[in-house]
């Protein structure tokens, strides 16, 4: 768990890395060749975080849809292990395809879980890569570096 006591703790949430931070976490993102995820539970105040690469071994694609639904998924798991209830649970879903609903943690969990995503962004044209700013303390989420989407 990512935590740093009462100070703010600022984190690097790295391609392949996926973590439950606490009220004292701030999480940076670099969406540029990545799918974001951030699982919250804002009555504890937790929160589980993971970036999935879009670049796979050998160049292909076909496994993307498996890898994100597995990210989002196995957020999840931490946050209910920590003693989150999925239908609490928010989602805040980042990167290209997600519109196109390529993720789904319902088979997990049943229907009506989790709750509901809160913000589905999917980037529009190849502009410089975006950057999500999640505060975990607030539970509020900054996209920075979106011109004209």
């Amino acid at each position: 768990m990512v935590q740093c006591g009462e100070s703010l703790h600022e984190h690097v949430v790295e391609a392949g890395e996926m973590l439950v931070a606490d009220r004292s976490a701030v999480l940076h993102m670099r969406l540029g060749g990545a799918v974001g995820f951030v699982l919250y539970d804002r009555d504890r105040c937790r929160a589980a975080a993971g970036l999935v690469s879009l670049a796979s071994p050998g160049g292909g694609h076909e496994r993307l849809p498996l890898r994100v639904n597995q990210c989002a998924a196995l957020l999840l798991h931490r946050l209910v292990a920590e003693g989150s209830e999925p239908e609490r649970i928010e989602i805040f879903a980042l990167g290209p395809g997600l519109q196109s609903g390529r993720f789904s943690v319902n088979s997990e969990f049943g229907e009506g879980a989790p709750a509901r995503v809160l913000l589905a962004y999917e980037p529009s044209g190849r502009g410089p890569a975006r950057n999500a700013v999640f505060e975990v303390a607030s539970g509020r989420m900054v996209l920075e570096g979106v011109p004209g989407d």
